[in-house]
């Protein structure tokens, strides 16, 4: 139990130390940070084999459309994973269906509309549906799942569903309990699938907790794939952080600065620049989210801008490493025990 309780302090003081505290004045004032030059994204050839995961479908798109655009324009191979079918945003629910509705399948419905949404999405971006993998975990409940559900002896239950186990039949793991080793077993999965040497994925000081929850599972699963793939590369990509972007709405013109909280830390931005057909095409397929573009048009978009951000902080190695049968996974210099091996 001790070694549980350490587990959940660390990845609090690791994630509460990446996100930093929000610059109120900053927000109200809606100010825009002094342009900066990024290095480049490295550019892509018909070798990359490119593995985005996204926490809802919606992500993807926002997050890299310019990606998958140019990926696919050299011959690389490109794939999408997506950890929830996003079956838990109320708001935007109400927002699309007119109506408020508490039943159980009504969620789940939700959860299938932005599953086709996805597909049309990918599709207008050039991938197909087998491009695409849904794992259907519970939307906003993988963070607890990763914190308090490794060795439970009853799975998550999510609020709204009510369902405690992958509810969707053409999921990757239909039924499949809401606990931290179905997560981590399917992202081995695809992992060792696609055997990709190019990742995309939430950033961790993302303040959504399923964008946290997706960067540390990733973590955990090439950690116990290490002598069974080439370490990939892994760019992460930020999309929800308090007053950021800004300004918001949709503005092609403009290029997406990172927050100011993060200019003077030693986080290693890239940026991917895009040209005008590939803002145009990141900004029709956020629109096919209509599930969501109703009541959050004027934040989505705001990230169909001139370029795509990507950045982490380097590795930092402690002299004191906590370790927990000589296994321990490092964010951000933070050696977060394997809840799987706690005991």
């Amino acid at each position: 139990m001790k070694n549980k309780i350490l587990l959940l302090f660390l990845i609090f003081i690791f994630l509460s130390g990446c996100a930093g505290k929000p610059d109120v004045k900053m927000v109200a004032q809606e100010r825009i940070t002094p342009l900066v030059v990024f290095d480049s994204l490295y550019p892509f050839t018909k070798e990359d084999n490119i593995l985005i995961f996204a926490p809802h479908p919606d992500d993807e798109a926002i997050g890299c459309a310019g990606v998958i655009q140019k990926a696919l324009k050299t011959g690389a191979k490109v794939n999408v994973v997506y950890l929830t079918n996003g079956d838990h945003n109320q708001f935007a629910f109400i927002v699309y269906e007119k109506r408020i509705v508490f039943r159980k399948g009504a969620f789940i419905h939700m959860g299938e509309v932005r599953r086709k949404e996805a597909v049309k999405a990918m599709e207008l971006l050039g991938l197909k549906e087998e491009n695409l993998v849904f794992l259907g975990y519970p939307d906003f409940g993988t963070f607890a799942i990763f914190c308090r559900f490794w060795n439970a002896e009853k799975p998550f239950r999510s609020l709204l569903t009510r369902i405690a186990r992958v509810p969707y039949k053409d999921n990757l793991s239909y039924h499949a309990p809401y606990v931290g080793e179905s997560v981590l077993k399917d992202l081995k999965t695809v992992l060792l699938k696609y055997k990709p040497n190019k990742i995309f994925v939430s950033h961790p000081a993302d303040v959504n907790g399923d964008h946290k929850a997706l960067y540390l599972y990733l973590q955990i699963a090439l950690l116990e794939l290490k002598n069974e793939l080439v370490p990939p590369k892994v760019f992460p990509y930020l999309i929800h952080f308090p007053g950021w972007p800004r300004p918001r709405h949709y503005h092609p013109e403009l290029s997406l600065q990172a927050p100011r909280q993060f200019m003077d830390s030693s986080v290693d931005w890239l940026t991917l620049e895009m040209d005008k057909e590939q803002i145009d095409k990141k900004h029709e397929a956020v629109l096919c989210y209509k599930s969501q573009t109703q009541s959050s048009a004027f934040y989505l978009l705001s990230f169909c801008r001139r370029n795509e951000l990507f950045g982490d902080y380097p590795p930092v190695h402690l002299s004191n490493q906590i370790s927990l049968k000589e296994r321990a996974v490092s964010f951000f210099g933070v050696s977060a025990l394997h809840p799987a091996l706690d005991s």
